[in-house]
């Protein structure tokens, strides 16, 4: 019996378990989306808050940490909707490798100081992780990894004498965590952080006797000078010995080379020439003053020539342009502005977020001198329905930004109202109605009647706000798309008749939107109207509206939104239509982007064995040999439904002889 949660999100296998919560991967039944759902129990005799992980994620924003999406609760569990990562976790890793080189090992150690030093500088409070170990770093199908399992973390208040409870990873705990009467700090997830990493080159668990973290090149002497001394630093008994903070830590794992014998020798020989070097120089200096200043003038043209034309491109060539510029004067915010602007005109979302932080993390932008870039991410958590930080940027931009412009703080009112809280919502509009034109007044009641579901009037709103002659671009592409999920909510509350009736009314929306207000390469609107059509394809049994589904999902892909669910969607849809050579190429392209999936080679082999149907004299052959290939790769987080399915037709084909 298929289970739902809020009638969304379909269980469809535990992924993981512990003292108080169980982990499954859900299915978003109407996206097709996959999402893992922590199921929390309320009663505990450890008086262990259950919402404190999610009181944490929810409120960071980092692409090596997990994101929250939602939470729902009934009178004995809390359900925890979080981003589902596909990939495998470092004890997984070391059970098929042993041990990391240690250029691989060097990559992802300067990657998790980079999440510590995240972690680390949040205000008011920092956050420290206290459970780093290799169980809990997922290493991801792009290579990155991923920092999972908050469930004892907390925040550093200063004044407190002891941790809050005593929960320790034996072995990669630092010495302080074993009594709980000291306050972890950023020195203990630098312990673990040190113990993980010498797990990692060396093979040696420190669960393994002799129970002690020995010099690195007493295990392995092919390692570097430089990671024995920072492991050892990281792993001092004492805090006071270790890195005092993960910014010292990346400083040493960047110049890790100074540690090496030759770097020394070369910096000694290099001493000995200063002087020669000084006077040589001293004596040009007056030459070369008067080209330095036709150098500096040509430079300058070369670097305005360049932000002209990454303002002139499109796409990755665009950002391609602009991340040179950066190159070139990392300390000006202009090509950062810029690139950020050219994502999100791809309709890339995730990925305006992701560079953004990254930018943030480096010192490149902040919200303080950068509100432009910090108005689209917040439009970009709009657009990927993650309202609560939509809501909180939008709010910083305008409390502590000084960013007085109307459309955010009409923003703001939509985003604070589709988390539920209305009557925020209806105070912000209430004041902004004051202060506006006919046009925003239309838009601003039909978010509300939106958010009320009352359908047919937001619909009537919508529709006028479009047909203005006043209605601006930004407000007339956010009302396309918000009169789009009304025509997608309504069709999901109704009959096959009038459901087909609104999919019709959604898929003509959404061409006049991408005809009408250069919205061609929105992503959303892609997506949404390859969801229309397939939907209204499978009431009428409609080949050709499945064909046109895979073609909108296909643009999705053609815009550089690679996921693996899209691949999934045009698959479906050529096969349902019959339209078996196209199917197969989707899964070919699939396979070429995601080789380690096992899912082209299952639907592959499911395809195969439906062709053979009814044949006088069918070959499972090939179904066998994708079979095979699919196998090798499964893994036990991967589609279980799927797996399931193609484990039952090859008992079926065996049982028959085949």
């Amino acid at each position: 019996m298929t289970y739902l949660i809020n009638g969304t999100y379909e269980l469809i296998k535990q992924i993981g378990e512990g003292g108080m919560s169980k982990v499954y991967k859900a299915r978003n039944v109407r996206l097709n989306t996959f999402w893992a759902v922590k199921q929390v129990r309320k009663d505990n005799q450890y008086n262990w808050d259950f919402l404190a992980e999610s009181n944490i994620l929810k409120n960071l924003n980092h692409p090596s940490l997990v994101k929250i999406v939602d939470i729902f609760e009934d009178e004995k569990q809390v359900f925890i909707i979080e981003e589902f990562v596909e990939g495998v976790d470092l004890t997984q890793v070391l059970k098929t490798q042993k041990k990391i080189p240690e250029e691989t090992a060097l990559r992802w150690f300067k990657e998790l100081c980079g999440v510590l030093i995240y972690l680390h500088d949040q205000k008011p409070n920092p956050i420290i992780f206290r459970d780093m170990k290799p169980a809990n770093i997922m290493l991801q199908k792009d290579n990155r990894l991923k920092l999972i399992d908050f469930g004892i973390a907390r925040e550093y208040k200063a004044g407190h004498q002891s941790d809050t409870i005593l929960a320790v990873s034996r072995g990669y705990a630092a010495p302080e965590q074993y009594n709980g009467k000291v306050q972890s700090d950023r020195r203990t997830d630098i312990y673990a952080l040190g113990v993980t990493m010498h797990h990692l080159v060396t093979g040696k668990s420190p669960l393994e006797p002799p129970y002690e973290i020995k010099k690195v090149r007493e295990l392995d002497p092919h390692l570097s000078a430089g990671i024995e001394y920072i492991i050892d630093k990281c792993t001092k008994q004492e805090p006071e010995d270790r890195y005092q903070n993960a910014h010292e830590l990346l400083y040493d794992l960047e110049h890790i080379y100074v540690f090496d014998e030759a770097y020394k020798a070369y910096k000694k020989k290099k001493r000995s020439r200063i002087m020669i070097i000084l006077a040589l120089f001293i004596s040009g200096l007056l030459c070369i003053g008067g080209g330095y200043v036709m150098l500096n003038n040509e430079i300058e043209v070369a670097y305005q020539s360049l932000l002209h034309q990454a303002a002139s491109a499109e796409g990755e060539t665009a950002v391609e342009l602009y991340q040179q510029a950066q190159k070139e004067r990392p300390t000006d915010p202009i090509p950062y502005e810029g690139e950020i602007r050219k994502i999100y005109q791809t309709g890339d979302y995730s990925n305006v977020i992701n560079r953004a932080m990254e930018m943030e993390n480096a010192g490149n932008i902040s919200m303080e001198n950068n509100p432009s870039v910090y108005v689209l991410v917040g439009s970009s958590y709009f657009e990927l329905s993650d309202y609560d930080h939509a809501a909180e940027t939008y709010k910083y931009l305008i409390d502590n930004a000084n960013v007085d412009d109307f459309d955010v703080k009409l923003n703001y009112a939509a985003a604070v109202g589709r988390t539920g809280d209305m009557e925020t919502a209806q105070k912000i509009i209430d004041e902004l109605k004051t202060s506006t034109d006919d046009t925003h007044a239309d838009y601003m009641q039909a978010e509300l009647n939106y958010l009320m579901k009352d359908y047919p009037s937001a619909e009537v709103f919508f529709r006028k706000v479009l047909d203005s002659s006043k209605t601006s671009d930004e407000l007339r592409r956010r009302s396309y798309i918000a009169l789009a999920e009304t025509y997608r909510d309504q069709a999901a509350l109704l009959d096959s008749a009038e459901a087909e009736e609104y999919q019709t009314k959604l898929i003509t929306l959404i061409n006049e939107a991408q005809n009408a207000a250069d919205m061609g390469s929105n992503t959303v609107l892609w997506e949404m109207k390859g969801q229309a059509y397939a939907a209204r394809g499978r009431l009428n049994n409609d080949g050709e509206d499945m064909v046109s589904a895979a073609e909108a999902y296909n643009q999705v892909l053609k815009i550089g939104i690679n996921k693996p669910y899209i691949y999934v969607n045009i698959f479906t849809c050529y096969e349902s239509a019959g339209r078996h050579e196209d199917a197969a190429a989707i899964l070919d392209a699939y396979e070429k982007a995601w080789p380690q999936s096992f899912e082209p080679h299952a639907y592959r082999a499911l395809m195969l064995a439906q062709m053979q149907n009814g044949k006088t004299n069918p070959d499972y052959s090939e179904v066998k040999t994708e079979y095979e290939l699919a196998k090798e790769l499964m893994k036990s987080t991967d589609n279980a439904e799927l797996i399931t399915q193609l484990e039952s037709l090859m008992d079926l084909l065996e049982q028959n002889g085949y």
